[in-house]
């Protein structure tokens, strides 16, 4: 019963880190209207996680704004951070920040924090705003 807790707690906050925008937490399988038929792939790519990750195998997403790569993406990372497994959702430009005016070794620490993590998700990598129209 302890160790359950103690591991909810941890899928509670490695959630709160790798997810830091709070709309991210909707974007679910339980949400899926069924109509893109690239969740196929979304949903086998969950179910062989182990496979891909000993494979060291990604996803990439590409489309028009609107075309649900976000909402993939964003299934991928609630089920396998439900499953225990480090994810960090985040953007190129905010990479970019992380390392912009910082000293030389604190980029390489924040470069080699990245490996903290199994999966490393990033929306959005153009910088591009995908909410404009």
């Amino acid at each position: 019963m302890e160790e359950q807790r103690e591991r909810m707690e941890r899928v509670k906050r490695q959630k709160t880190q790798g997810l830091q925008d709070r709309y991210l937490y909707d974007y679910t399988f339980a949400n899926d209207n069924s109509q893109n038929p690239i969740m196929e792939k979304v949903h086998a790519y969950v179910e062989h996680w182990k496979g891909a990750y000993r494979g060291n195998t990604g996803l990439l997403f590409f489309g028009d704004v609107e075309s649900g790569k976000s909402f993939f993406a964003g299934c991928i990372t609630n089920v396998l951070l439900d499953r225990d497994v480090p994810i960090l959702r985040t953007n190129f430009p905010s990479i970019l920040n992380q390392m912009t005016g910082v000293f030389a070794e604190d980029r390489v620490a924040f470069i080699a924090s990245l490996d903290d993590y199994s999966l490393l998700v990033i929306d959005d990598f153009h910088g591009a705003d995908v909410h404009r129209h």
